[in-house]
């Protein structure tokens, strides 16, 4: 008989909160509730900001497999740095697309990197 090790719970712990606060409840059990609202606030109608949707679970579908097998070849840390950096960048052209493209650009307010330098730890 195997026994348990209990800092096996940390990563059923730390699985339970990523399926509830990641991609997947977001962007698919919170849809509904939030395709009005987008619509409304981009100018769209409903077809195309499902199409946006669509698209994003596409691309979650096809991108899945190969990070995870990046992940077990390379290890999480040197898959994940470069992701977090192309993310960083894909919010960084978002906010500067334009005030039409995007509503709320109250989301862009990006610290100054050389006053973080610096040491001015100040609210953006």
């Amino acid at each position: 008989m195997n026994e348990s090790n209990p800092k096996s719970w940390w990563v059923v712990l730390g699985a339970l909160l990523g399926l509830t606060v990641g991609n997947g409840p977001i962007m698919q059990f919170t849809f509904g509730v939030l395709i009005q609202p987008l619509s409304e606030a981009f100018g769209a109608d409903r077809g195309t900001v499902s199409t946006a949707l669509l698209a994003g679970l596409v691309a979650t579908g096809l991108a899945t497999p190969l990070m995870g097998r990046l992940m077990d070849r390379y290890g999480v840390r040197r898959v994940a740095r470069p992701g977090h950096g192309l993310d960083r960048l894909a919010g960084h052209l978002a906010c500067n697309a334009g005030a039409d493209v995007w509503p709320d650009r109250s989301v862009c307010r990006w610290p100054d990197a050389h006053a973080l330098q610096q040491g001015d730890r100040r609210p953006v």
